[in-house]
C-alpha cells in the first residue's frame, strides 16, 4: 500500500521534474538575453546561461524518462544559484529577490517535505544576511524587511508541506477505494496488475543497463 502511494507520488515529482525543467530554462535564457543586450550585467547573463541550458538537458532526460536521481538535486541547486545570485549581484530595488521565495515550494514538491524544509532553512541564513545588508538603515528598514521576509518564505514552504500532506493522504484513501477488497482488506487483480506491470518494467530496464554496460 505504502510502496504504491509512493510510487504514485514520484511519479507526480517526475512530472513536475520534467516541465519546471523546461520552464526555467525558458526563464533563464531570456533573463540571460536581457542581462547582457540590455542591462549589461554579463555575470548575472552568462549564469542564467549556463544553468539554462542544463535545465534543458533535464526536459530531455524526462522526456525520454531517463530521470535519475543526481538530475532532480542538481535542477534544485541550479534553481538556488540562479535565483540566489542574481539577488546578490542585482539592485535589491529590482525585485529579484521576490524570486527567492519560490524555492521553498519547490523544494518540498521535489524532493519530499523533510529534504526540503533541510533546504529552505540553509538557504535562509545567506538570504536574510544579504537583505539585511542591502537594505536601507534609516527607520529600522533591515529588520522589518527580515522579518517581512521571513514571514512569507516559510509561509510560502508551511502551504505547499501542507498541500502535499493531504496530497499523500488523499493517495492512500483513493488507493484503498481502487486496489483494496472493502470486506477482507486484501489487495485485488488491479493491484496484481500494476505490481506485475511494475515488476516487468524493472526488470527491462535492468536487462538494457546490463547490455549497455556489457556493449562498452
Amino acid at each position: 500500500m505504502t510502496t504504491q502511494t509512493n510510487f504514485l507520488l514520484l511519479e507526480t515529482r517526475d512530472t513536475l521534474h520534467k516541465w519546471l525543467s523546461l520552464t526555467s530554462s525558458g526563464l533563464m535564457f531570456f533573463f540571460c538575453f536581457l542581462n547582457i543586450a540590455l542591462l549589461n550585467q554579463i555575470i548575472i547573463g552568462m549564469v542564467d546561461g549556463i544553468f539554462g541550458a542544463l535545465s534543458l538537458y533535464f526536459f530531455a532526460a524526462a522526456h525520454q524518462k531517463k530521470i535519475e536521481k543526481w538530475h532532480r538535486f542538481s535542477l534544485i541547486l541550479s534553481l538556488t544559484v540562479t535565483t540566489f545570485s542574481t539577488f546578490y549581484l542585482a539592485d535589491l530595488r529590482a525585485g529579484s529577490i521576490y524570486w527567492l521565495l519560490l524555492l521553498p515550494p519547490l523544494y518540498c514538491l521535489l524532493v519530499g517535505a523533510k529534504q526540503g524544509l533541510v533546504f529552505t532553512i540553509l538557504l535562509s541564513f545567506p538570504i536574510l544576511m544579504m537583505l539585511f545588508v542591502k537594505s536601507e538603515t534609516e527607520n529600522y528598514i533591515p529588520y522589518r524587511s527580515v522579518l517581512n521576509f521571513v514571514l512569507a518564505y516559510f509561509f510560502s514552504y508551511a502551504i505547499c508541506y501542507l498541500y502535499e500532506t493531504q496530497y499523500t493522504k488523499s493517495s492512500l484513501l483513493l488507493y484503498k477505494m481502487a486496489f483494496q477488497d472493502p470486506l477482507t482488506g486484501t489487495q485485488n487483480r488491479h493491484a496484481l496488475k500494476i505490481f506485475l506491470t511494475g515488476s516487468i518494467n524493472n526488470q527491462t530496464t535492468r536487462f538494457k543497463r546490463n547490455k549497455k554496460k556489457h556493449a562498452y
